[in-house]
């Protein structure tokens, strides 16, 4: 009997034990995965020595989604178009970095093909092109040029330009650009990169990138970024300076580490006049035989004098698609990835960058390419994509599999002198 009842007792605490474990297993697992995708509720990031902030992540959503495994490049790398007061046009890929990038979806599983529009700060959408001019849906494709103005907003892809209003109507007629007659005798270039500028005698500028050599091994290329002008509202358009070489990255240029040179810039222009312009540099590949991975150190450029002349160092932060962003507050934003999706923060013109959040987990499956808008004072809406994976707390061993954009406002208050809390 002794023996019977020590054998129940044993039974009963491995039971109690088995049972206890299952459901401490799975809030040890629920929160492994909310602290990986960042954001399973709110989370505080408190201000570095560096950079005086206070910054604030909230849980993030699903714009658009698809439930089918199709991995890396369907809903995927994110442009925002920035119309003002919370009105956005968000231009992304639905078929992978070379079938159906732009428009086709073909037979693919997908809720909510862009492009994404909405008009209260990315709380609700409406999605495709037949809610957009055609003139305006043809020049906010994912190349192409967007240069906010004071009332208006410029949009520019291939040779062809207009200009929309605060809510994306459009303003007069399209117009044609010539290519500039004294660009530098390189090779191919890529007209009008993403947001551009308008400084404060009314100048507009941009960046292109142009091929400066060409290389058989993988059919890499070197390249560079232009400064390009215009004075006469976007009509045409001059060659300024070049912003940044091969020469100028000698860590991205170099066979076979990060053969690509300075691409993917992002330029804006500070309050004391100085433009700045992030850009990055390349991928690590030590074979021909494998595929690039791992980003190499981005790299920054200064002018004070009108984009004449720069200045460049050397980022301590890898990544590609750099997004620079100037906040009412002052703060400087810059969002990136690859590996992950980061945000990181400076509060002196990008001259140090002392805090840097992740929004996604460094070995989440992305394409790292993440875009960032102000939507309202101290506001910051960020989106970025996940693919083969879900950011919504199923449990570890019961994913649901979606590829999908993500939402994620962030919130961003300055410190001022003192410990306070500033706007």
């Amino acid at each position: 009997m002794h023996s019977k009842l020590m054998r129940n007792s044993v039974r009963g605490c491995c039971a109690w034990r088995v049972r206890g474990l299952v459901p401490c297993m799975r809030v040890f697992a629920l929160a492994i995965l909310c602290a990986g995708v960042a954001g399973c509720r709110m989370l505080r990031t408190s201000a570095s020595l560096l950079t005086p902030v206070a910054v604030t992540k909230n849980k993030p959503f699903i714009i658009a989604e698809s439930g089918r495994r199709y991995g890396k490049g369907v809903l995927s790398h994110p442009r925002i178009i920035d119309l003002g007061e919370g009105r956005i046009i968000l231009r992304y890929y639905v078929g992978g970095d070379k079938v159906g990038r732009y428009f086709e979806v073909g037979s693919r599983d997908i809720t909510g093909v862009g492009p994404a529009i909405s008009s209260d700060g990315g709380r609700s959408w409406i999605f495709g092109e037949k809610n957009l001019d055609p003139v305006v849906a043809q020049t906010t494709h994912y190349v192409g040029a967007d240069i906010g103005l004071r009332d208006s907003v410029l949009l520019g892809a291939a040779r062809t330009m207009c200009e929309v209003d605060r809510n994306g109507n459009l303003i007069g007629e399209p117009w044609e650009i010539g290519w500039p007659t004294n660009m530098p005798s390189r090779g191919k270039y890529y007209p009008g990169y993403h947001r551009g500028l308008q400084d404060r005698n009314g100048a507009l500028y941009t960046c292109i990138v142009q091929v400066t050599e060409k290389r058989l091994w993988k059919k890499r290329q070197l390249l560079a970024v232009q400064l390009m002008e215009s004075k006469d509202g976007g009509k045409s358009w001059i060659h300024k300076s070049t912003i940044a070489d091969p020469d100028d990255v000698s860590w991205g240029k170099e066979y076979p580490v990060g053969y690509e040179g300075p691409n993917e810039p992002s330029l804006i222009l500070l309050p004391d006049g100085d433009m700045i312009c992030v850009m990055r540099t390349g991928m690590k590949q030590f074979t021909q035989w494998e595929a690039p991975k791992d980003s190499m150190s981005m790299v920054i450029a200064r002018s004070s004098d009108g984009g004449l002349s720069w200045e460049r160092r050397w980022m301590r932060q890898s990544g590609v698609y750099p997004k620079l962003l100037q906040m009412s507050n002052g703060v400087l934003v810059l969002a990136f990835g690859r590996p992950g999706n980061s945000l990181a923060f400076s509060t002196d013109g990008g001259r140090t960058w002392g805090l840097e959040i992740p929004l996604t987990a460094a070995d989440a499956k992305s394409s790292g390419y993440c875009d960032v808008v102000e939507v309202a004072p101290g506001r910051l809406l960020v989106v970025f994509d996940a693919y083969n994976t879900d950011l919504r707390g199923f449990w570890l061993w019961e994913p649901k599999e979606v590829n999908a954009l993500y939402g994620m406002y962030v919130d961003v208050r300055r410190l001022v002198p003192g410990g306070r809390l500033g706007e």
